[in-house]
């Protein structure tokens, strides 16, 4: 590889770092998983909410499907929510790992009011089912976290490279 001079327009930016270099390969699978997952539910809400629209026009009921309708709107809601935070750490938002904290510590209090109101009916398999979402986040906020100084200060996106203007 050839060393760069001073005088070349690329010597400023030949040590800054991108963002999506600085994703770890696991962080990287994480984020697939979570576009592929994300996919699948809407698909499956999608059909789920096609068949429930074919039953009652079938049945001829005179509700037409609002409760499928709202749960459509509910379903895509959150998939938009989810797939903004995956996204945006993908196409390297300078907000996004912030983003993901604020999004994490909301379902960490919705996880913990769902233990908490469900304290009285107690069994170990409620609280097995419904820690492995917390389970499988711990590694991908621990990845966040070791990038997230870097991410926000020092590193850049393409984007940002591809406006920046060369020093003369």
């Amino acid at each position: 590889m050839e060393q760069l001079s001073i005088f070349e327009d690329q010597f400023a930016t030949a040590f800054e770092v991108r963002r999506r270099r600085l994703l770890p390969v696991f962080l990287k699978v994480y984020i697939w998983i979570g576009f592929l997952i994300l996919l699948g539910c809407l698909i499956a809400l999608l059909f789920t909410i096609g068949a429930g629209l074919l039953k009652n026009h079938h049945y001829k009921r005179r509700d037409s499907g609002w409760l499928e309708i709202i749960e459509l709107s509910v379903g895509l809601g959150l998939i938009t929510i989810f797939f903004t935070a995956v996204a945006a750490l993908w196409f390297e938002a300078k907000w996004a790992i912030r983003y993901n904290w604020a999004l994490g510590a909301i379902l960490l209090a919705i996880f913990l009011f769902v233990i908490g109101i469900s304290f009285d009916d107690w069994t170990g398999t409620d609280l097995t089912e419904l820690s492995l979402p917390l389970v499988v986040a711990i590694p991908y906020y621990v990845m966040l976290y070791k990038i997230q100084y870097r991410w926000e200060h020092i590193a850049f996106s393409k984007k940002e490279a591809l406006t920046a203007t060369p020093m003369k």
